[in-house]
């Protein structure tokens, strides 16, 4: 899940949006072209995203790639960004308006054959159980997440 952050620095400079129709009296870091969601058929259900759109738009003060560089700029205090929330989190970013959050589904593609495979099998249902078992951590509910240690 994603989420809008900021440093304290901007913050402090610039009081928090209240609302998402006061996105636009921010700048914003990154552009809607930097998530490729922003162009799907679903952008009128996401009003996150929507408004994002509008304020990137209008007051986009810094573009930058790739989008881990969006952190780093946040964390300087050159604006808003929309940013995962467990990592923005782990980089004491301040979340604003924190009642506002989009997704992404993940999908693992893989083809039939490759079941055929132990270890392609077991890759697969690691992952599963990673994600199902990370869910509350991606959404950032869940502040620390252990770490994972492989064999081998």
């Amino acid at each position: 899940m994603s989420g809008l952050f900021a440093s304290e620095a901007y913050l402090a400079a610039h009081p928090a949006p209240r609302s998402l129709a006061e996105l636009k009296d921010h700048d914003i870091i990154g552009t809607a072209s930097d998530f490729p969601v922003l162009e799907s058929e679903r952008v009128g259900q996401m009003p996150l995203m929507t408004h994002y759109r509008v304020a990137a738009e209008a007051r986009s003060v810094l573009r930058v790639t790739p989008l881990a560089n969006h952190f780093a700029a946040a964390a300087e205090g050159l604006g808003l960004a929309l940013l995962a929330i467990p990592f923005a989190l782990a980089e004491n970013l301040v979340r604003v308006l924190p009642q506002e959050s989009t997704s992404m589904n993940v999908w693992l593609l893989r083809r039939r054959e490759s079941e055929l495979r132990r270890l392609t099998r077991e890759v697969r249902r690691f992952l599963e159980s990673e994600f199902s078992e990370s869910k509350n951590w991606l959404s950032g509910e869940q502040r620390n997440r252990k770490l994972i240690r492989l064999k081998g």
